[in-house]
Protein backbone atom coordinates (compact mmCIF):
# COMPACT_ATOMS: atom_id res chain seq x y z
CA UNK A 1 0.00 0.00 0.00
CA UNK A 2 2.82 2.38 0.83
CA UNK A 3 4.47 1.67 -2.53
CA UNK A 4 1.23 2.50 -4.37
CA UNK A 5 0.75 5.68 -2.35
CA UNK A 6 4.33 6.69 -3.19
CA UNK A 7 3.73 6.22 -6.91
CA UNK A 8 0.51 8.27 -6.76
CA UNK A 9 2.38 11.02 -4.92
CA UNK A 10 5.15 11.03 -7.55
CA UNK A 11 2.56 11.15 -10.32
CA UNK A 12 0.83 14.07 -8.60
CA UNK A 13 4.11 16.00 -8.28
CA UNK A 14 4.95 15.27 -11.92
CA UNK A 15 1.51 16.55 -12.98
CA UNK A 16 2.00 19.75 -11.02
CA UNK A 17 5.42 20.21 -12.62
CA UNK A 18 3.96 19.67 -16.10
CA UNK A 19 1.14 22.14 -15.38
CA UNK A 20 3.67 24.65 -14.02
CA UNK A 21 5.86 24.35 -17.12
CA UNK A 22 2.78 24.63 -19.32
CA UNK A 23 1.68 27.79 -17.45
CA UNK A 24 5.12 29.34 -17.83
CA UNK A 25 5.17 28.50 -21.56
CA UNK A 26 1.68 29.97 -21.99
CA UNK A 27 2.75 33.18 -20.20
CA UNK A 28 5.83 33.42 -22.41
CA UNK A 29 3.74 32.81 -25.53
CA UNK A 30 1.21 35.49 -24.52
CA UNK A 31 4.02 37.94 -23.72
CA UNK A 32 5.79 37.26 -27.02
CA UNK A 33 2.52 37.65 -28.92
CA UNK A 34 1.85 40.96 -27.15
CA UNK A 35 5.37 42.20 -27.88
CA UNK A 36 5.02 41.17 -31.51
CA UNK A 37 1.70 42.99 -31.85
CA UNK A 38 3.22 46.06 -30.15
CA UNK A 39 6.18 45.99 -32.55
CA UNK A 40 3.90 45.60 -35.56
CA UNK A 41 1.66 48.44 -34.36
CA UNK A 42 4.66 50.70 -33.69
CA UNK A 43 6.20 49.92 -37.05
CA UNK A 44 2.89 50.57 -38.80
CA UNK A 45 2.58 53.93 -37.02
CA UNK A 46 6.13 54.91 -37.99
CA UNK A 47 5.54 53.93 -41.60
CA UNK A 48 2.22 55.79 -41.78
CA UNK A 49 3.74 58.85 -40.12
CA UNK A 50 6.75 58.76 -42.44
CA UNK A 51 4.45 58.46 -45.44
CA UNK A 52 2.42 61.42 -44.20
CA UNK A 53 5.50 63.61 -43.82
CA UNK A 54 6.70 62.46 -47.23
CA UNK A 55 3.39 63.75 -48.62
CA UNK A 56 3.96 67.05 -46.80
CA UNK A 57 7.38 67.47 -48.40
CA UNK A 58 5.92 66.56 -51.78
CA UNK A 59 3.29 69.28 -51.38
CA UNK A 60 6.05 71.70 -50.38
CA UNK A 61 7.87 70.80 -53.60
CA UNK A 62 4.70 71.69 -55.54
CA UNK A 63 4.64 75.08 -53.84
CA UNK A 64 8.28 75.68 -54.69
CA UNK A 65 7.53 74.77 -58.30
CA UNK A 66 4.75 77.37 -58.32
CA UNK A 67 7.24 79.99 -57.16
CA UNK A 68 9.63 79.06 -59.95
CA UNK A 69 6.78 79.32 -62.44
CA UNK A 70 5.83 82.72 -61.03
CA UNK A 71 9.42 83.90 -61.55
CA UNK A 72 9.10 83.14 -65.26
CA UNK A 73 5.47 84.20 -65.73
CA UNK A 74 4.08 86.24 -62.82
CA UNK A 75 0.92 84.85 -61.32
CA UNK A 76 -2.12 87.13 -60.87
CA UNK A 77 -2.37 88.85 -57.50
CA UNK A 78 -5.55 86.89 -56.74
CA UNK A 79 -3.60 83.62 -56.79
CA UNK A 80 -1.61 84.46 -53.67
CA UNK A 81 -2.94 83.22 -50.37
CA UNK A 82 -5.61 80.99 -51.90
CA UNK A 83 -5.81 77.35 -50.89
CA UNK A 84 -5.15 74.97 -53.74
CA UNK A 85 -7.68 72.43 -54.92
CA UNK A 86 -7.34 69.20 -52.91
CA UNK A 87 -4.88 66.61 -54.19
CA UNK A 88 -6.25 63.12 -53.80
CA UNK A 89 -4.02 60.69 -51.89
CA UNK A 90 -4.36 56.98 -51.23
CA UNK A 91 -6.09 57.45 -48.87
CA UNK A 92 -6.66 61.11 -47.93
CA UNK A 93 -6.00 64.50 -49.50
CA UNK A 94 -3.56 67.41 -49.39
CA UNK A 95 -3.83 71.18 -49.90
CA UNK A 96 -1.40 74.10 -49.74
CA UNK A 97 -1.15 77.84 -50.17
CA UNK A 98 1.72 80.29 -50.69
CA UNK A 99 1.71 83.81 -49.29
CA UNK A 100 4.24 86.54 -50.13
CA UNK A 101 5.78 88.11 -47.03
CA UNK A 102 7.50 91.15 -48.47
CA UNK A 103 4.20 92.98 -48.93
CA UNK A 104 4.04 93.52 -45.15
CA UNK A 105 6.08 95.96 -43.10
CA UNK A 106 9.42 94.51 -42.01
CA UNK A 107 9.97 95.49 -38.37
CA UNK A 108 13.68 94.74 -38.72
CA UNK A 109 13.87 98.00 -40.67
CA UNK A 110 13.99 99.53 -37.18
CA UNK A 111 17.48 98.04 -36.84
CA UNK A 112 20.39 100.33 -37.71
CA UNK A 113 21.74 97.81 -40.21
CA UNK A 114 18.71 98.40 -42.48
CA UNK A 115 19.57 102.03 -43.20
CA UNK A 116 15.86 103.01 -43.08
CA UNK A 117 16.03 106.09 -40.86
CA UNK A 118 12.32 106.81 -41.31
CA UNK A 119 11.29 103.43 -39.87
CA UNK A 120 10.25 104.62 -36.35
CA UNK A 121 7.87 107.22 -37.78
CA UNK A 122 6.53 104.73 -40.31
CA UNK A 123 5.76 102.17 -37.61
CA UNK A 124 4.03 104.81 -35.50
CA UNK A 125 1.76 105.65 -38.44
CA UNK A 126 1.04 101.96 -38.95
CA UNK A 127 0.19 101.48 -35.28
CA UNK A 128 -2.19 104.43 -35.39
CA UNK A 129 -3.84 102.99 -38.50
CA UNK A 130 -4.28 99.62 -36.76
CA UNK A 131 -5.60 101.21 -33.56
CA UNK A 132 -2.74 99.80 -31.49
CA UNK A 133 -0.68 101.59 -28.87
CA UNK A 134 2.45 99.55 -29.46
CA UNK A 135 4.00 100.03 -26.04
CA UNK A 136 6.60 97.47 -27.07
CA UNK A 137 7.95 99.71 -29.88
CA UNK A 138 10.41 101.59 -27.64
CA UNK A 139 11.41 98.34 -26.00
CA UNK A 140 12.13 96.91 -29.45
CA UNK A 141 14.25 99.96 -30.28
CA UNK A 142 16.18 99.45 -27.02
CA UNK A 143 16.57 95.75 -27.85
CA UNK A 144 18.31 96.77 -31.08
CA UNK A 145 20.46 99.54 -29.53
CA UNK A 146 23.70 98.54 -27.79
CA UNK A 147 23.84 101.92 -26.04
CA UNK A 148 20.33 101.72 -24.58
CA UNK A 149 21.37 99.99 -21.36
CA UNK A 150 18.64 97.41 -21.88
CA UNK A 151 20.92 94.56 -20.81
CA UNK A 152 20.82 95.78 -17.19
CA UNK A 153 17.03 95.41 -17.06
CA UNK A 154 16.97 91.90 -18.50
CA UNK A 155 19.74 90.70 -16.20
CA UNK A 156 17.33 91.23 -13.28
CA UNK A 157 14.89 88.71 -14.73
CA UNK A 158 15.01 85.19 -13.30
CA UNK A 159 16.80 83.63 -15.10
CA UNK A 160 18.58 86.65 -16.51
CA UNK A 161 19.57 87.13 -20.15
CA UNK A 162 21.05 89.76 -22.46
CA UNK A 163 19.58 91.29 -25.63
CA UNK A 164 21.28 90.09 -28.79
CA UNK A 165 21.20 93.61 -30.31
CA UNK A 166 20.79 91.83 -33.65
CA UNK A 167 17.77 91.92 -35.93
CA UNK A 168 14.94 89.59 -34.88
CA UNK A 169 14.81 86.21 -36.59
CA UNK A 170 11.40 85.11 -35.31
CA UNK A 171 8.41 87.01 -33.95
CA UNK A 172 8.38 84.80 -30.85
CA UNK A 173 11.39 86.84 -29.65
CA UNK A 174 8.93 89.66 -28.93
CA UNK A 175 8.00 87.81 -25.75
CA UNK A 176 11.48 88.53 -24.43
CA UNK A 177 10.83 92.26 -24.57
CA UNK A 178 8.29 92.08 -21.74
CA UNK A 179 9.34 89.07 -19.67
CA UNK A 180 6.89 89.90 -16.89
CA UNK A 181 3.95 90.07 -19.32
CA UNK A 182 3.81 86.96 -21.46
CA UNK A 183 0.62 88.31 -23.04
CA UNK A 184 2.71 90.16 -25.63
CA UNK A 185 2.21 87.74 -28.49
CA UNK A 186 3.21 87.91 -32.15
CA UNK A 187 -0.50 88.16 -32.93
CA UNK A 188 -0.23 91.89 -32.18
CA UNK A 189 1.57 92.34 -35.49
CA UNK A 190 -0.53 89.86 -37.45
CA UNK A 191 -1.94 91.30 -40.63
CA UNK A 192 0.47 94.18 -41.17
CA UNK A 193 4.04 93.35 -40.14
CA UNK A 194 6.61 90.58 -40.28
CA UNK A 195 10.28 89.99 -39.45
CA UNK A 196 12.55 89.53 -42.48
CA UNK A 197 16.26 90.26 -43.01
CA UNK A 198 16.90 93.97 -42.53
CA UNK A 199 17.98 94.38 -46.18
CA UNK A 200 14.72 93.05 -47.62
CA UNK A 201 12.63 95.31 -49.88
CA UNK A 202 8.92 96.03 -50.13
CA UNK A 203 7.25 94.24 -53.03
CA UNK A 204 4.98 96.71 -54.84
CA UNK A 205 3.06 93.85 -56.45
CA UNK A 206 1.58 92.72 -53.12
CA UNK A 207 2.10 95.58 -50.64
CA UNK A 208 -1.02 96.38 -48.61
CA UNK A 209 -2.60 99.83 -48.50
CA UNK A 210 -1.92 100.50 -44.76
CA UNK A 211 1.78 99.70 -45.24
CA UNK A 212 2.04 101.95 -48.30
CA UNK A 213 0.30 104.85 -46.54
CA UNK A 214 2.69 104.56 -43.59
CA UNK A 215 5.81 105.09 -45.71
CA UNK A 216 5.38 108.86 -45.88
CA UNK A 217 3.13 111.37 -44.08
CA UNK A 218 1.87 112.67 -47.45
CA UNK A 219 1.15 109.19 -48.79
CA UNK A 220 -2.56 108.65 -49.21
CA UNK A 221 -5.31 107.45 -51.48
CA UNK A 222 -3.95 109.10 -54.69
CA UNK A 223 -0.67 107.24 -54.39
CA UNK A 224 -2.47 103.97 -53.62
CA UNK A 225 -4.72 104.39 -56.64
CA UNK A 226 -1.65 105.16 -58.74
CA UNK A 227 -0.16 101.85 -57.60
CA UNK A 228 -3.33 99.97 -58.47
CA UNK A 229 -3.32 101.49 -61.96
CA UNK A 230 0.35 100.61 -62.37
CA UNK A 231 -0.45 97.00 -61.46
CA UNK A 232 -3.25 96.92 -64.00
CA UNK A 233 -0.94 98.34 -66.69
CA UNK A 234 1.79 95.84 -65.86
CA UNK A 235 4.18 96.74 -63.07
CA UNK A 236 7.51 95.71 -64.58
CA UNK A 237 9.78 98.07 -62.62
CA UNK A 238 9.70 100.30 -59.56
CA UNK A 239 9.80 103.38 -61.80
CA UNK A 240 6.45 102.37 -63.31
CA UNK A 241 4.96 103.58 -60.03
CA UNK A 242 7.45 106.22 -58.86
CA UNK A 243 7.08 108.19 -62.11
CA UNK A 244 3.29 108.43 -61.82
CA UNK A 245 1.97 111.98 -61.53
CA UNK A 246 0.67 111.55 -57.98
CA UNK A 247 3.86 109.86 -56.77
CA UNK A 248 6.55 111.92 -58.51
CA UNK A 249 6.53 114.75 -55.89
CA UNK A 250 7.44 112.23 -53.19
CA UNK A 251 10.05 110.39 -55.21
CA UNK A 252 13.10 111.98 -53.55
CA UNK A 253 11.83 110.84 -50.14
CA UNK A 254 10.90 107.36 -51.38
CA UNK A 255 14.21 105.79 -52.43
CA UNK A 256 13.85 103.20 -55.18
CA UNK A 257 16.04 100.92 -53.07
CA UNK A 258 13.12 100.43 -50.70
CA UNK A 259 11.05 98.67 -53.33
CA UNK A 260 10.99 95.73 -55.72
CA UNK A 261 8.48 94.21 -58.12
CA UNK A 262 9.44 90.58 -57.51
CA UNK A 263 8.81 88.67 -54.29
CA UNK A 264 11.76 87.23 -52.40
CA UNK A 265 10.29 85.80 -49.18
CA UNK A 266 7.25 83.55 -48.98
CA UNK A 267 5.34 81.45 -46.49
CA UNK A 268 4.05 78.05 -47.60
CA UNK A 269 1.39 76.27 -45.57
CA UNK A 270 0.56 72.64 -46.31
CA UNK A 271 -2.03 70.33 -44.79
CA UNK A 272 -2.26 66.58 -45.37
CA UNK A 273 -5.16 64.41 -44.21
CA UNK A 274 -3.74 60.92 -44.30
CA UNK A 275 -5.45 57.87 -42.78
CA UNK A 276 -6.47 58.95 -39.26
CA UNK A 277 -4.04 61.84 -38.88
CA UNK A 278 -3.86 65.45 -40.05
CA UNK A 279 -0.35 66.82 -40.57
CA UNK A 280 0.63 70.47 -40.98
CA UNK A 281 3.76 72.10 -42.38
CA UNK A 282 4.71 75.78 -42.42
CA UNK A 283 7.80 76.57 -44.52
CA UNK A 284 9.63 79.86 -44.93
CA UNK A 285 11.00 80.12 -48.46
CA UNK A 286 13.42 82.49 -50.17
CA UNK A 287 13.56 82.93 -53.93
CA UNK A 288 16.75 84.40 -55.39
CA UNK A 289 17.17 86.54 -58.51
CA UNK A 290 17.56 83.45 -60.70
CA UNK A 291 14.30 81.94 -59.46
CA UNK A 292 15.88 79.23 -57.30
CA UNK A 293 13.82 78.57 -54.15
CA UNK A 294 15.48 77.74 -50.84
CA UNK A 295 13.81 76.50 -47.65
CA UNK A 296 14.85 78.72 -44.75
CA UNK A 297 13.00 76.91 -41.98
CA UNK A 298 10.18 74.45 -41.40
CA UNK A 299 7.65 74.17 -38.60
CA UNK A 300 5.50 71.08 -38.19
CA UNK A 301 2.79 72.91 -36.32
CA UNK A 302 -0.96 73.50 -36.68
CA UNK A 303 -1.90 76.19 -39.17
CA UNK A 304 -2.56 79.65 -37.76
CA UNK A 305 -5.82 79.94 -39.72
CA UNK A 306 -8.41 77.25 -40.31
CA UNK A 307 -8.73 76.90 -44.09
CA UNK A 308 -12.43 76.19 -43.64
CA UNK A 309 -12.94 79.54 -41.89
CA UNK A 310 -14.87 81.90 -44.20
CA UNK A 311 -13.41 84.90 -42.33
CA UNK A 312 -9.84 83.98 -43.28
CA UNK A 313 -8.17 87.31 -44.08
CA UNK A 314 -4.79 85.95 -45.18
CA UNK A 315 -3.01 87.77 -42.37
CA UNK A 316 0.63 87.30 -41.63
CA UNK A 317 1.80 84.24 -39.73
CA UNK A 318 3.06 84.26 -36.17
CA UNK A 319 6.56 84.58 -37.42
Amino acid sequence: MRAGAGRRLQQGVALIQVLLVFAVLMALAVHLTWRQQLTISGTQHVLESSQGYAWLHSVEALGRAELKRDHQTPLPASAWGEWSDPFELEPGEAVFRVRPLDGYYNLNWLHDSSGVSAAPAQVQRLLSDQGQEGAWLQRLADWFDRDSGAEFEYRLVEPGYRPSFASIADASELRLLQPQQQTLAPLEIEGWAVFLPAQSRLNLQVVTEPVLRALHPDMGEPQWLALERAREDGLDSVDDWLTREDVEPLREELPAGWFSVRGEYFLLEAEVDYLDQTLHLTSWLRRDEDGAVQVIQRHYLPLAVDRADPDDDNGTPDN
